[in-house]
């Protein structure tokens, strides 16, 4: 009787999980949208907003006028979470001075893609000249700082 139920409840599981696991994912990519803006004033961009603030993603030609931080990051991703608490503060310790950004990878996968994005988190600290230095992996703050000083 119990090997009777058992594929039975192996198959609802499946779909379950197959269900549960596709989701709908909406494209964030949609120009219309309006950029999210944390409490510590990191905003996130869409694709059309990184390549109206940032940079073309074909070349790197940086439209910023002030250092910059560009976090590629998931919301799945541990060391991303980790990070996160720090960059808020940081974005408050540097308000006006510093712009900070966030990219979601799962939502702008093209945007990922053309900057070869392989790993998360995967952070820019750009300099106001537009010279751009990529870090893969968290940092501490006092490192985080250290790499933010630098860009003045």
């Amino acid at each position: 009787m119990k090997k009777r139920f058992l594929p039975i409840i192996a198959f609802v599981f499946g779909v379950l999980l197959v269900v549960g696991c596709g989701g709908n994912k909406a494209s964030s990519s949609d120009s219309t949208e309006t950029t999210e803006v944390t409490a510590g004033g990191i905003a996130h961009l869409t694709q059309a907003e990184f390549v109206d603030k940032v940079s073309e993603t074909t070349e790197w030609n940086f439209k910023g006028n002030k250092p910059m931080l560009v976090d590629f990051y998931a919301t799945w991703c541990p060391p991303c979470k980790k990070i996160a608490p720090i960059l808020e503060e940081l974005a408050k310790e540097y308000d006006g001075k510093v712009d900070f950004y966030k990219i979601d990878v799962d939502q702008e996968p093209e945007l990922s893609k053309a900057y070869g994005i392989k790993s998360i988190p995967t952070l820019f600290f750009i300099n106001s000249k537009g010279e751009k230095e990529e870090v893969v992996g968290g940092l501490s703050k006092e490192e985080f700082k250290a790499k933010i000083d630098i860009l003045f």
